[in-house]
């Protein structure tokens, strides 16, 4: 059985690999081939696919989706709004208790959250994101949302669209260094 894992470099290089080396079975990885819905051409093709299509991993490559979705299915999540209006992100942010949690709603790899701690900060991450585009166009939209004090679990689950099966819980460490020290990282 030939497995093609998709990780690194060119998705029309990968399908035309797929093509040529007829894969018995590809494994998408990296969250930026499934925005592009990579998954979806390999179906296109009649090739076996291991990952979301573009609509299912939208909850993954769009972080304000993915908030509005927990907001409209009752699932618990720090208050928040939604932006894509610089000025009015950054007059928002004078009316709220610090810190506060900037991001950006697009894929930045891992490094697209930033938390603010005073205005002058918020400022900057606002600036940063929307303005000087530093995480490209994952900042033309941002989530401005309350701090949340404690630990982080991932729950993930392998679905085929009738079942489910859960993976044990994980623990999330956000900061980049010990002590929870450092810039978050996603």
């Amino acid at each position: 059985m030939k497995i093609l894992v998709v990780g690194s470099g060119g998705r029309e290089h990968a399908l035309d690999w797929l093509k040529k080396n007829r894969a018995d079975l590809v494994v998408v990885g990296p969250d930026n081939y499934l925005e592009e819905g990579i998954v979806d051409k390999i179906k296109e093709l009649g090739i076996p696919v291991f990952g979301p299509t573009k609509a299912a991993a939208e909850i993954e490559w769009s972080k304000s989706f993915a908030k509005q979705f927990m907001k409209e299915e009752g699932i618990p999540t720090a208050s928040f709004y939604v932006f894509s209006d610089y000025k009015k992100a950054s007059e928002y942010i004078k009316t709220q208790k610090f810190p506060l949690v900037i991001k950006a709603s697009g894929l930045a790899l891992g490094k697209g959250v930033i938390i603010a701690h005073n205005l002058n900060e918020a400022e900057q991450a606002l600036k940063k994101m929307m303005s000087d585009r530093v995480f490209g166009n994952a900042g033309t939209e941002v989530i401005v949302e309350e701090y949340l004090h404690g630990r982080e679990i991932s729950i993930h689950a392998f679905c085929d669209g009738e079942t489910a099966v859960l993976f044990p819980a994980a623990q999330d460490h956000k900061r980049i260094f010990d002590e929870d020290q450092g810039p978050n990282t996603s």
